[in-house]
C-alpha cells in the first residue's frame, strides 16, 4: 500500500471510532504505533493527516549544468577554494 492510502484508512478508521491500538492490531504492524498516535494527533488538532517535509537542512542540489560549471572553472590553470567558487557560483560550499 502507498503512504497516501495509508493515510486515508487510518482516518476513516479513527473517524469509525476505532482507537490508536485497534488500528494499530487492525493494520497488522503495517505502520509504528508512533506514527498511528502522530496521525491521530494531527486529526485531532487539524481534522486531517498533513505531514510536514522532512526536517533539518534543505537537500544539496547536484545537476548536471552546476557540475560541468565547477568542472570547467577548476580546469583553469589559476587556482580558486571551493569557498570563493560556491559564492561566485551562489550556491552552498558544502
Amino acid at each position: 500500500m502507498k503512504s497516501k492510502e495509508i493515510q486515508e484508512l487510518v482516518l476513516r478508521l479513527y473517524n469509525d471510532g476505532c482507537g490508536g491500538n485497534e488500528i494499530h492490531k487492525s493494520l497488522r504492524g503495517l505502520i509504528s504505533k508512533r506514527t498511528i498516535f502522530y496521525w491521530l494527533k494531527s486529526i485531532k488538532a487539524t481534522g486531517t493527516i498533513q505531514l510536514q517535509g522532512p526536517p533539518g537542512c534543505p537537500m544539496l542540489v547536484r545537476s548536471k549544468g552546476l557540475i560541468q560549471k565547477v568542472k570547467h572553472r577548476l580546469s583553469n590553470k589559476k587556482p580558486i577554494s571551493a569557498r570563493s567558487l560556491a559564492k561566485k557560483l551562489n550556491v552552498s560550499p558544502m
